[in-house]
């Protein structure tokens, strides 16, 4: 996985930010499955998330999170075609393996639907929306070598950095269990609202765009 360098920033800014400030604080973290449905480049893998929360009232939070994610794993049939029709052979069928990790910074706003963020009992359910920066990485391999100078690949072998800015949008449910101690699910995406070319991406118009379900803890700080 990426290393959570950030994260340790995040722990010290909602330590100190809740002993400054009149808001109620919390922090969460959670275990992550994703799937990416970007066309030609679908892929499960894992990861983490570490979010700080500021509570407003018992309905409002402004948070701030943090994840990463392990390589995920994909395999693209491809054809290479030769630039000049006079070049033999005209097409190299290769395969290409790859494999697409990220890490992503979001801040937003969590909403209490049922329940609120200091309830005691019952099951409380909340939307997050915001907006995030993520950090990309591709790697691709090629099953045999072609020269670039004579024919045009879909997607070149190697490594390769790309960033996006994205939507974030969830829906979870928590239910205390027992002190200041809550556990939760979420179901969330992290929309790609910019794109740039990249020839490392097969498809890098909707790269990643994952689905993400977590289980995790909160603790609130009162």
């Amino acid at each position: 996985m990426n290393r959570p360098g950030p994260l340790f920033l995040l722990l010290f800014v909602l330590a100190t930010t809740n002993a400054r400030t009149q808001f109620v604080s919390s922090m969460a973290t959670d275990f992550s499955v994703q799937r990416n449905f970007a066309n030609q480049q679908r892929y499960w893998s894992i990861g983490q998330t570490i979010r700080g929360e500021w509570h407003m009232d018992a309905l409002n939070s402004g948070y701030a999170w943090f994840c990463y994610y392990n390589r995920g794993k994909f395999t693209n049939n491809l054809t290479a075609a030769a630039k000049d029709p006079a070049t033999t052979p005209s097409a190299i069928e290769y395969r290409n393996r790859g494999a697409i990790s990220f890490s992503q910074l979001s801040f937003g706003w969590k909403r209490y639907i049922a329940g609120n963020a200091f309830a005691e009992e019952g099951v409380n359910v909340y939307g997050l929306a915001g907006f995030g920066l993520l950090f990309g990485k591709v790697l691709n391999n090629h099953n045999t070598g072609i020269d670039t100078a004579l024919y045009e690949v879909p997607v070149l072998s190697g490594r390769s950095k790309f960033n996006r800015l994205t939507l974030d949008l969830g829906l979870g449910v928590e239910a205390p269990v027992g002190g200041d101690l809550f556990i939760y699910g979420e179901c969330k995406s992290y929309v790609p609202v910019s794109t740039f070319p990249n020839r490392y991406l097969l498809n890098d118009k909707y790269t990643p765009f994952p689905a993400l379900l977590t289980i995790g803890v909160r603790v609130l700080f009162q």
